[in-house]
């Protein structure tokens, strides 16, 4: 093995070796076996992939590229490109029009579907289902529009999901290629009162972001290429700069292969852009940046609203994805990526950054997106409810939340030292009334069920007990929610003195 040394190391050496005549020169001694210092060379190597589309001066997506039509840089440093994967099936496709149709293709469906994600960012919509304010747009009217798209540009084969994005990312309807499914959901959504009337009143756009980035946290457990098509509306400049959150979200986005097609739904009410007459409102430029960043469009200036899946649908039609070597990898370090095309007049979209994640920081993440949106892991093996057992005043009651958990769940990971119970008693509309927690070691003898307590408050009302269950060496936590209703503190317990009989509230059942 060969062992570079510094100079002014290898300089000492030689003069050493000139002083006390112990030079090898050629010819001389050649049965000396070489010197061995017992050190290793380890050398990582990561295999990165980044999707691409390839846009013409005419916005035309670009078919038929090969690897050698591509340049890539890291860091900004040249990097061989190892293998190009073509997905063009459709050919390439001009830009939609407004109200568009699905392109009239003749090529097989791919064997993996093309996913779509539909989120309605109630954060940014500004107005209730009935009212219109100066920078607001009604949701109904937007969920009305949603439905009208898929109707549209519904393509058998294709998958949908419908999340809201509010106090928590929900799942409205998981991936489905049903439209009466998806109808019914976008149903619910227009009457759900947690939703529409929800308070989504904040000083800085941290809380959105947050939201975004567990959203590619969820985009993480669905293998494959994936749209995000966001319907947003105005934003409020709140003079912070978001620079480094555009950075992890754009190196989230490269490592989960998921491209954003924002939505400005403003153009609902005001298609002439807002944006030119009220510098306060930063629509069009955060969603402009958001879609950028992560390879996708954005859709601004016009009340068809459904654009946004015509482009995701055009842009999954025919990409690129690319591979190459990173000899140099950082764990939890965002890299920067830019792709050319040797073509003059080419444009190439992608994720800006990508980003390699390290097990613990991942496991954070997934235990965050497990307690946003438990609906999206599984549940086998844990069992909740809320127990009751006396008033602590007239407006609150002493309460228990009892976590099962099946031995056969905590086999699973034999090596595990502390196992974590953690959960939140949230009201409907997503905000946290209150939270609990509780760890413990994997019990002796095994192949007993454990039976867990944690003690709260709760204030009568309809709630959502959300329980989750890891631990470090877990790949997917495990998590379980369901609608409790805590019912008012009558007179009659009230004045009851010492614990009685508890009471089950919201069961399975």
């Amino acid at each position: 093995m060969r062992v570079r040394l510094p100079r002014s190391a290898t300089c000492f050496g030689l003069m050493l070796a000139l002083t006390t005549g112990s030079v090898l020169w050629p010819g001389e001694n050649p049965e000396m076996p070489p010197l061995d210092i017992d050190l290793e060379e380890r050398v990582e190597v990561q295999f990165v992939l980044i999707d691409a589309v390839v846009l013409n001066a005419k916005g035309e997506t670009v078919g038929g590229l090969e690897r050698s039509d591509f340049d890539l840089l890291v860091d900004d440093k040249d990097v061989e490109i190892e293998s190009l994967d073509r997905n063009c099936p459709d050919g390439g496709q001009p830009d939609p029009p407004v109200d568009a149709s699905p392109p009239a293709v003749d090529a097989p469906l791919p064997a993996t579907p093309r996913r779509y994600i539909l989120v309605v960012d109630y954060y940014h919509l500004g107005a209730d289902q009935r009212t219109r304010h100066a920078h607001g747009v009604p949701q109904a009217e937007v969920l009305e529009r949603v439905r009208e798209a898929l109707e549209r540009l519904h393509v058998p084969g294709e998958q949908y999901m419908l999340i809201s994005l509010g106090e928590v990312l929900r799942v409205e309807v998981p991936f489905t290629e049903q439209l009466d499914v998806l109808s019914r959901g976008i149903d619910r959504m227009i009457e759900d009162r947690a939703l529409y009337a929800g308070f989504y009143g904040r000083l800085t756009e941290r809380r959105w972001f947050e939201r975004v980035l567990t959203l590619l946290d969820l985009m993480e457990l669905i293998s494959g290429h994936k749209s995000v098509v966001l319907f947003s509306g105005p934003f409020q400049s709140d003079g912070w700069y978001y620079d480094e959150t555009f950075w992890r979200i754009a190196a989230m986005s490269g490592r989960t292969r998921t491209a954003f097609y924002p939505v400005d739904s403003r153009g609902l009410v005001d298609s002439r852009g807002y944006a030119t007459r009220d510098s306060t409102l930063l629509g069009p430029a955060m969603l402009g940046r958001l879609a950028v960043e992560t390879g996708g469009r954005a859709t601004a200036g016009t009340n068809d609203l459904g654009r946004g899946l015509a482009r995701a649908q055009r842009d999954q039609g025919c990409r690129y994805t690319v591979g190459f070597h990173d000899d140099r990898p950082e764990q939890d370090h965002e890299r920067k990526v830019r792709l050319f095309v040797r073509r003059p007049g080419h444009r190439v979209a992608h994720s800006t950054f990508y980003v390699l994640r390290s097990a613990e920081l991942e496991h954070e993440a997934r235990v965050r997106a497990a307690a946003m949106v438990p609906s999206m892991f599984p549940g086998s093996g844990l069992e909740s409810r809320l127990l009751l057992y006396r008033p602590q005043s007239a407006s609150r009651w002493n309460a228990l939340v009892e976590v099962r958990v099946d031995p056969g769940l905590l086999a699973a990971t034999p090596t595990a030292t502390e196992w974590v119970v953690q959960g939140a008693l949230r009201r409907l509309n997503g905000t946290v009334h209150q939270e609990f927690e509780n760890r413990f070691a994997s019990p002796e003898p095994a192949g007993e069920l454990l039976e867990l307590f944690s003690a709260i408050q709760p204030r009568p009302g309809r709630y959502r007990l959300d329980v989750v269950l890891s631990n470090p060496g877990m790949q997917i936590p495990v998590a379980l929610t369901r609608e409790v209703l805590v019912p008012p503190v009558s007179q009659e317990e009230l004045h009851l003195v010492g614990p009685f009989e508890g009471v089950e509230v919201g069961s399975p059942d």
